[in-house]
């Protein structure tokens, strides 16, 4: 089961623990990826949904208007003028009905807009966080950071050490 994502706590880099941070970072972006695309196929989904009741909304509101203009009489008008016809749609309930579950769609599908636009950001973090990465690995094994003589650096000497005997070994 995926970790639950804190977009905060995950993008943090330990420069006390760079192997780990590393093989970390594949997957993070991995998970944001993934729930990025959840996102994504949630706004497709109402975008269709939209789509479809807008279309039942059309076939409604026609069915509605041919019902008026065959008996005006039983909808209080005499002459079934567009602007009469018009309003009386408007006021029918299933109409009503029909656009409010519209709107409702339309306000889900800017949260999941929203949602997905936050998860994309997050995703490019995790691209920035990889550049972040490999920059303070290079610092690290060209000793930018100094260590008083004699003492250890809380184990940085030693990462330093281990990262420049694997890229040795890979090279």
């Amino acid at each position: 089961m995926p970790k639950e994502l804190n977009f905060h706590e995950d993008v943090k880099i330990d420069p006390l623990n760079l192997i780990e941070e590393w093989n970390n970072q594949s997957v993070l972006y991995y998970d944001y990826e993934v729930e990025h695309s959840k996102r994504e196929k949630d706004k497709e989904l109402l975008i269709a949904q939209a789509s479809k009741l807008d279309r039942k909304i059309k076939i409604e509101r026609c069915e509605i208007e041919l019902k008026i203009r065959k008996d005006p009489e039983a909808y209080g008008i005499s002459k079934p003028t567009d602007s009469a016809v018009r309003a009386i749609v408007l006021t029918q309930d299933s109409i009503k009905k029909l656009y409010d579950e519209y709107f409702d769609i339309q306000e889900r599908l800017a949260d999941a807009s929203y949602e997905a636009r936050a998860l994309n950001a997050a995703s490019w973090s995790f691209v920035h966080r990889k550049d972040s990465l490999l920059n303070i690995t290079n610092l690290y094994l060209k000793e930018y950071y100094a260590t008083t003589v004699g003492t250890k650096n809380s184990g940085l000497d030693d990462q330093v050490t281990g990262l420049k005997t694997t890229l040795k070994k890979r090279t």
